[in-house]
């Protein structure tokens, strides 16, 4: 593991009501060196002053603010990818969260443990009301992380994530492609190119921050009976399958850095989703495919045979 600070990526965008608590958070980190690029997507209110405020505590360098490309979040870290040292560990960082001061030590222990390669260590955090009032922990999946999951479904939350130095690596060289594509999500990409190159993601129990939750994060959660029926709405509108379609062209597109058995998994999906309908869902679930639940795997099958995840 490298000893570089960690690069820390964060993606604002009209974050100046939580921003600066977040910060404070990264401050007061414990054990680990840090360098913060920021990437602001064009905030109509006073977060990039609270960032520039930050960065004048610290010698130059440290705390960069830069441009996003206002395209949306995912976008805006996978464009901030570029500014990442290449030797380095990196860490996701989203806008109005509070580390806990172990949080960078923790993902550094955790992707030594799994040794040389590609490989994101992935905590778990605890769910807060907007006033940071605990609520409970974040669930851990109950099946096998790989890229037979990471194909149907994000692995974790990519605010807990820390990258190793090879995966970063990995990520910078599959950008292009990545934003090429308009991959839906960064820390899904993260966890399926690294799965598909043949590296490693883990999840730990730890609990490493605060997770704030508010209206405008609220709907992205799937335990909850508003989130369990937007993404039931997700998969028979064709959202779901547009995001998967957008995962495989940006696959298809860093084919160099995949293995040859992840490619031809990759290949036998595409085919099977091109087929539509009933041979769709039996092409998916004769390759083994999965999301966490049962029920969720059965209803992406579902959504299939109805031809709701053709391309």
């Amino acid at each position: 593991m490298s000893d570089r600070p960690v690069t820390i990526c964060l993606a604002l965008h009209n974050g100046g009501a939580h921003v600066a608590e977040q910060l404070d958070s990264i401050a007061r980190q414990r054990g680990a060196g840090w360098r913060l690029i920021v990437g602001d997507d064009g905030s109509r209110d006073d977060g990039p002053a609270i960032v520039r405020a930050f960065a004048a505590r610290f010698p130059p360098g440290q705390v960069t603010l830069l441009a996003g490309p206002e395209r949306g979040a995912a976008q805006n870290f996978l464009h901030l990818l570029a500014a990442a040292a290449p030797d380095a560990p990196l860490a996701f960082c989203d806008q109005d969260d509070v580390w806990l001061p172990h949080r960078l030590a923790t993902g550094l222990a955790g992707v030594a443990a799994l040794g040389p390669g590609p490989a994101i260590h992935c905590a778990s955090t605890m769910v807060c009301d907007a006033s940071l009032q605990p609520l409970f922990p974040s669930p851990l999946p109950a099946r096998p992380l790989g890229l037979r999951h990471a194909l149907l479904q994000s692995g974790g939350p990519g605010n807990t994530m820390l990258l190793s130095p090879e995966a970063v690596r990995l990520l910078q060289r599959g950008q292009a492609a990545a934003i090429a594509a308009e991959v839906p999500a960064h820390d899904w990409w993260a966890y399926l190119l690294v799965s598909a190159a043949g590296g490693r993601m883990v999840r730990d129990p730890a609990r490493v921050l605060l997770y704030r939750q508010h209206g405008r994060n609220l709907v992205g959660r799937n335990d909850t009976a508003l989130g369990r029926a937007r993404r039931a709405r997700w998969l028979l509108d064709g959202t779901y399958g547009g995001w998967l379609d957008a995962n495989l062209r940006a696959l298809e597109g860093a084919a160099e850095l995949l293995t040859a058995e992840s490619l031809g998994l990759v290949q036998a999906m595409r085919a099977a989703l091109g087929r539509g309908g009933p041979r769709a869902a039996l092409g998916l679930a004769r390759l083994g495919l999965y999301r966490q639940s049962r029920a969720g795997t059965a209803l992406v099958l579902a959504a299939a045979a109805l031809g709701k995840l053709k391309p």
